[in-house]
């Protein structure tokens, strides 16, 4: 027991981490999805409305962005990869930290509803 407390550990730790990654990174997709959809709007009204003469800004401003999005990416996979010691468990922390819609862990919904006092019984 005390020779596998190390590595159980580390797979604890690792798929805790990676789901915390996950769940974050489901929230600024999102984020993202929505700033960038209003953002588009907002360049469809200015172009519209021709209040947008220098169109060679936007796009230089769009692609520097992308550069700059795509960098922050490489930074933050190797960052993942740099402290995430198993593959594995940090590997199913992050998919399910990813796609899960609830907050808190797999239980919590399920403890709320166990541990809810009864409901009264009317006696009329």
């Amino acid at each position: 027991m005390d020779r596998a407390a190390p590595a159980a550990t580390r797979l604890g730790a690792s798929f805790v981490f990676a789901y915390a990654i996950g769940w974050f990174l489901r929230r600024m997709l999102k984020l993202a999805a929505v700033l960038a959809v209003l953002a588009l709007g907002v360049v469809y009204l200015l172009k519209r409305f021709d209040l947008l003469s220098d169109h060679a800004t936007v796009e230089r401003a769009a692609r520097d962005a992308g550069d700059w999005a795509q960098r922050e990416g490489a930074t933050f996979k190797d960052f993942v990869l740099g402290y995430v010691p198993s593959a594995a468990a940090g590997a199913a922390g992050l998919f399910i930290g990813f796609i899960r819609r609830r907050h808190g862990l797999f239980w919590a919904g399920r403890c709320r509803q166990t541990l809810r006092a009864p409901a009264p019984i009317d006696d009329a």
